[in-house]
């Protein structure tokens, strides 16, 4: 996607070599970056959209964004033919309230779950 939502300056939650969105299991996961302040806004907007897709915390703070607040690092969990619709629906978040999409996924596994790692035992950044 040559136009993706909101390329981050410093990709550190990206890098593990699999494709950002991936499919998983019939699903596409989309991992995404946010600022900490925009996630409760980032979840009402994809309940509105019903069916479009699912959103989860990993991170509270895969790093600091340019004014020193957190990004948040989260996935969102969708089938794989709202994938123009979802699409579409980030570039306009991206804009709105700063959400990016690193170009690759993270290290965790698209079906981890959020807080099974202890916070400080992994690097962050990058």
């Amino acid at each position: 996607m040559p136009d993706r939502p909101g390329a981050p300056a410093e990709r550190s939650s990206s890098g593990a070599g699999r494709p950002n969105p991936e499919p998983f299991e019939g699903s596409l996961v989309w991992w995404i970056e946010v600022p900490g302040s925009q996630q409760n806004y980032l979840q009402a907007v994809l309940e509105g959209h019903e069916e479009l897709g699912y959103y989860q915390t990993l991170d509270q703070c895969v790093r600091r964004g340019p004014d020193r607040r957190a990004v948040a690092l989260g996935r969102i969990t969708s089938t794989p033919d709202m994938r123009g619709r979802l699409e579409a629906l980030l570039r306009v978040l991206s804009g709105e309230c700063g959400v990016t999409l690193p170009d690759r996924a993270p290290d965790f596994r698209p079906d981890e779950k959020p807080g099974a790692r202890a916070r400080g035992k992994r690097v962050r950044g990058g």
